[in-house]
């Protein structure tokens, strides 16, 4: 539902700002481009709420992808109508705005991404690698064809020359897409249901507009009949595998994951008196996608061991903080230590969850 939600918030200030937007272009490529920066920028004291929409829609690119679909969506709307009217008027700004949104997001997480991989010796599913592949392209394509949307570059260009570098702009929907999928398929098969969903609407949007693109393709080359056949044919197949991928159950992995460390021998005081009860305390709490469940191992009073038992937050993002945190609070002997930089939501559902079995092994 994020990306439906992005398009329509996406297309409503668009209706409502296209005479700024058109008179201004610059104020507009500014303030995506700050809005995206923001979303990099978040302080870990915002407040929980804002911290989920920000990443939600701004860091993980959502409301970029929403503005790349009405500009792919704007040549195949009915002429006559106030949204193609006004959507190809402003294809060109909706298309920069979305390219400085999503260059700073896809950059500044390809190369969080590939350090922490590096430094922490994370091996990467093929899904993944597919993924992180499509998103080198993406930046790749996205840099001339964004340069060569503007107006003055565009009037120093042939005509000939310069749609014919735009047409990789359909290249560049369909890495989105591949992207997308990988990365979302990867979820389902970790048992992850609600990117089912996600990935549905997904599937039905870039399916509707393949379909749709092609039939006007076809339309234009005087080949009426096979256009209308292929809408025909084309979109009640796209709207079935979507459904597929909304009701059917796929194979799962375990998402299970652990952590195996020594117990740590930490003393206390003799004087002070126990504040745990000792014994093995569970606790939940929610992390980015959904509850994550811990084990706290408790002698002494002192924290000896903390398992992660289930999570189904992204990797490896959760992997990183998986990685860290436990250990930082066995040190600290506290949940007051700093997450992990990238992975702060699975950061911050450890420390909760356990705070939350701490709260069950307190004497009384």
């Amino acid at each position: 539902m994020k990306l439906l939600l992005a398009l329509i918030f996406a297309l409503i200030v668009i209706i409502l700002a296209e005479d700024s937007i058109r008179k201004h272009p610059a104020i507009w490529y500014c303030s995506a481009f700050l809005l995206s920066l923001f979303g990099i920028m978040l302080p870990e004291s915002a407040p929980g709420w804002l911290q989920n929409i920000i990443t939600s829609y701004i860091s993980r690119g959502t409301l970029a992808t929403a503005l790349f679909i009405l500009v792919m969506y704007a040549r195949i709307l009915p002429p006559k109508s106030r949204i193609f009217r006004t959507l190809m008027s402003l294809r060109a700004p909706i298309a920069i705005m979305a390219a400085f949104m999503i260059l700073l997001h896809n950059g500044t997480y390809f190369v969080h991404y590939h350090e922490n991989a590096r430094l922490k010796d994370i091996s990467m599913t093929t899904p993944e690698i597919v993924a992180a592949a499509c998103t080198t392209l993406m930046i790749l394509l996205l840099i001339p064809l964004t340069i060569t949307s503007f107006t003055c570059v565009r009037k120093r260009m042939k005509g000939t020359i310069w749609k014919k570098l735009q047409r990789l702009s359909y290249l560049f929907y369909g890495l989105i897409y591949l992207h997308v999928a990988c990365l979302f398929g990867l979820q389902i098969t970790r048992g992850n249901q609600s990117y089912q969903l996600e990935l549905a609407i997904y599937t039905a949007v870039f399916g509707v507009y393949l379909i749709c693109r092609v039939a006007l393709y076809l339309k234009s080359t005087k080949k009426a009949g096979a256009s209308k056949y292929l809408r025909n044919i084309g979109v009640p197949i796209v709207a079935a595998l979507s459904l597929f991928i909304l009701l059917f159950k796929l194979p799962q992995e375990n998402d299970a994951v652990t952590i195996e460390k020594e117990p740590v021998a930490l003393t206390i005081p003799e004087s002070s008196s126990p504040i745990y009860q000792d014994g093995e305390w569970i606790g939940s709490a929610l992390g980015y996608n959904d509850d994550i469940t811990v084990l706290v191992a408790i002698e002494n009073s002192i924290i000896t061991d903390i398992i992660v038992l289930e999570s189904s937050d992204d990797k490896p993002y959760f992997d990183w903080a998986k990685d860290e945190i436990p250990s930082k609070i066995i040190s600290a002997q506290s949940t007051e230590v700093d997450t992990v930089s990238g992975a702060t939501f699975s950061s911050k559902g450890i420390l909760k969850a356990v705070n939350n079995a701490l709260e069950k092994a307190k004497n009384n």
